[in-house]
């Protein structure tokens, strides 16, 4: 239970955004070095995640979600449509 309150803790400060724009990384693309080296970071976000993100974002244009909170359509993903809902969780996917 205390993983799943870090997790939306840090979900929460990540995904502050003002009506789903794209956030920068909260650190620079080479900080994962030697592991992952900065233009795989780059490559991955900018390029891979980005396109993740603006398919959700393309997704809930034009629909009540549009004007929700990107951390409560989240919360309450199991009910969104299945658009929502694969995009969403193929994003997830790649990110965790």
């Amino acid at each position: 239970m205390l993983f799943l309150l870090v997790l939306n803790n840090e979900l929460n400060k990540f995904l502050k955004m003002s009506k789903f724009n794209f956030p920068d990384l909260p650190y620079d693309f080479n900080a994962l070095e030697p592991y992952i080296d900065a233009r795989t970071m780059e490559i991955h976000y900018t390029k891979h995640h980005r396109a993740y993100f603006d398919k959700f974002t393309a997704a809930v244009e034009g629909t009540a979600l549009a004007d929700m909170d990107i951390v409560d359509i989240i919360k309450d993903i199991d009910n969104q449509s299945s658009a929502v809902r694969n995009i969403w969780l193929q994003g997830v996917e790649i990110v965790w």
